[in-house]
């Protein structure tokens, strides 16, 4: 289904500046609490997929990186609704870029979506 509302994740200016994960390493999805991210050994795909079911990207967000492999992410940044504190931090946009190298831009493109037309009781058999 055509949509407007989607992410592109692509690389900054400067290129990536995310971590592979080290060969000692296991994956794992790490943690993620408001204004902090932190997964450990997933793909630059996985890291997309989190991010479409997220509340910060509120968006479907598809990998147009390019990049093959497991990584690290580790990413801080303030929640939009404190971003008036005096001590605020960058944004999410911002922090994407600064801390990982990466960004998302608005894209027009084909999700999937699921469309219920009809719905009926079930019969008592």
């Amino acid at each position: 289904m055509p949509h407007d509302g989607l992410y592109e994740l692509v690389l900054a200016k400067g290129g990536p500046k995310i971590k592979p994960l080290p060969a000692d390493q296991k994956p794992g999805w790490g943690r993620s609490m408001r204004g902090e991210l932190e997964i450990h050994g997933r793909s630059i795909a996985d890291f997309a997929q989190f991010l479409s079911f997220s509340s910060v990207a509120d968006r479907t967000v598809v990998d147009k990186t390019g990049l093959a492999g497991d990584y690290n992410f580790d990413l801080k940044w303030t929640p939009d609704d404190q971003q008036d504190a005096p001590d605020a931090g960058p944004t999410f946009f911002t922090a994407l870029q600064e801390q990982l190298g990466l960004k998302l831009v608005s894209a027009k493109g084909l999700v999937d979506a699921l469309v219920i037309d009809h719905v009926e009781r079930p019969s008592k058999n």
